[in-house]
């Protein structure tokens, strides 16, 4: 897990993106211990109070229990995985769409793009 932080953005948020990111992944995977707060905290050159924002955050949404004098875990489901990676997807896959057609993209020369750079990377838009 790669904790890059940027000044854009509440650190909390983005560490709890990073999180919820690799669980999505698989990074994580369900019922794994995560490591401790103070260890995310030098991991991520953070405050553990930071951390714990994030953490929160992640608990919140239900991705992750604590045990009692244990730890932190994941809880994600397959199925809750699933659906979050879907949508995370799709809003990728919306803002892109959106930056090409701001680009003058049509939507045909878009799926042209797509095929073509999946298959061999050579998809570019002709405006």
């Amino acid at each position: 897990m790669k904790f890059e932080l940027r000044l854009d953005a509440p650190i909390y948020l983005q560490m709890a993106r990073i999180l919820e990111d690799a669980i999505i992944s698989g990074e994580l995977k369900a019922d794994e211990k995560l490591p401790s707060v103070r260890e995310l905290a030098r991991l991520s050159r953070t405050n553990p109070n930071t951390v714990q924002k994030a953490l929160a955050i992640l608990s919140d949404k239900g991705l992750i229990y604590t045990k009692r004098t244990a730890g932190k875990y994941v809880r994600a489901k397959e199925k809750q995985v699933d659906e979050m990676r879907q949508q995370k997807a799709r809003a990728i896959l919306k803002q892109a769409f959106s930056d090409l057609h701001a680009l003058g993209c049509s939507d045909q020369e878009i799926q042209d793009l797509l095929t073509k750079e999946n298959r061999d990377g050579t998809g570019s838009c002709q405006s």
